[in-house]
């Protein structure tokens, strides 16, 4: 399993996290660090997703920055 610790997450509706495709080589596990205005974060678990369904999701380019897979939190398994 693959470990992944994102800063904060990308603000769209759905929210969601971006991986770069091509580090996507196993099962993913993902930790969001981003913590509100009185240090609690907002998402204090772990999430899990599966190579097979994490390569599912649409890819999207940002400048200066590798292809993206954007995940929705919200279909994450909790750990």
């Amino acid at each position: 399993m693959i470990k992944f610790f994102i800063k904060k997450p990308i603000w769209e509706n759905p929210r969601s996290v971006g991986i770069a495709e091509y580090k996507i080589i196993d099962d993913i596990e993902v930790e969001i660090g981003y913590k509100d205005k009185q240090g609690n974060r907002l998402y204090p678990w772990r999430l899990k997703m599966s190579k097979q369904k994490a390569l599912t999701y649409p890819t999207r380019q940002f400048v200066q920055m590798p292809d993206l897979k954007i995940i929705p939190i919200k279909d994450f398994e909790i750990i």
